[in-house]
């Protein structure tokens, strides 16, 4: 996946304060009962620094959970995270031969997608998942422009 190993400088388990912390913020952009899940399910999450970086990753029991690109509290979810809680966030649906572009690096422009009904009033930034047209979630994004 990536072409030189990542070095994670620092390694902490959240303490009952930060999962606080990260439950608020996280329940003011997400799925609130899919958030509450997640926290449930992994009683031990561990927060990696990524080395030369802002990144911080947050671990849980099996996967990482989240990537905090910026170290502001700015939480993307991983797709394994995407995938376990299905309706954490909310998704578009691809034309069919649109993968293979995604696949290659390019950006989804509007006319790839299928349908984006579930999105209702969507603003610029928001965090969508990307469904192929088999139905399998292939990816996260943010949204380049609002509806407005």
């Amino acid at each position: 996946m990536f072409k030189k190993p990542v070095k994670v400088s620092a390694q902490n388990q959240l303490s009952g304060k930060d999962r606080k912390t990260m439950k608020n913020k996280l329940a003011e952009t997400y799925d609130e009962p899919s958030v509450d899940k997640i926290l449930a399910v992994n009683d031990k999450i561990i927060s990696c620094k990524i080395s030369g970086s802002k990144m911080i990753i947050y671990n849980g029991n099996d996967y990482p959970l989240f990537v905090d690109g910026t170290g502001k509290n700015d939480y993307f979810p991983s797709l394994y995270t995407a995938i376990a809680y299905e309706p954490l966030i909310k998704v578009v649906d691809l034309n069919e031969g649109v993968e293979s572009y995604i696949f290659n690096g390019a950006n989804l422009m509007w006319p790839g997608v299928r349908s984006f009904s579930d999105l209702s009033n969507f603003q610029k930034d928001q965090v969508v998942g990307i469904r192929s047209s088999k139905g399998d979630l292939i990816a996260i994004g943010a949204l380049g422009c609002s509806l407005k």
